[in-house]
């Protein structure tokens, strides 16, 4: 489990489709506890802002480092790839093939064209 120093499980190099899979749920989960525990937190407005912007800064840093990028390597795309999710609608389009899609997908199409 240990690489390095290095949590592979939290915090893995490449992920294949069933863990993206399984990770895309578990982020989802815990997006929508946080979000239910912070409404019901009797705080004021400005400090439920901050807290809220820090949740969601947090947790998109962790989906697009550790969930999105290592499925990308997988998927035998650059780090760049990532670029394609701020992107609507082909965002959507582009989650489906990195989930459906087989280890160095991408690698064997270029190859074959070539």
């Amino acid at each position: 489990m240990i690489e390095n120093g290095f949590n592979a499980t939290l915090f893995p190099k490449r992920i294949g489709r069933l863990s993206y899979f399984f990770r895309l749920l578990l982020m989802l989960a815990i997006y929508y506890l946080g979000f239910f525990a912070i409404r019901q937190c009797p705080l004021g407005q400005g400090l439920r802002f901050v807290i809220i912007l820090t949740f969601v800064v947090v947790f998109v840093g962790y989906l697009f480092c550790f969930v999105v990028m290592p499925r990308l390597l997988d998927f035998g795309l650059p780090p760049l790839a990532i670029i394609l999710f701020f992107i609507p609608i082909l965002n959507t389009l582009f989650g489906l093939c990195l989930m459906f899609g087989p280890r160095d997908y991408w690698q064997t199409l270029r190859h074959k064209t070539q």
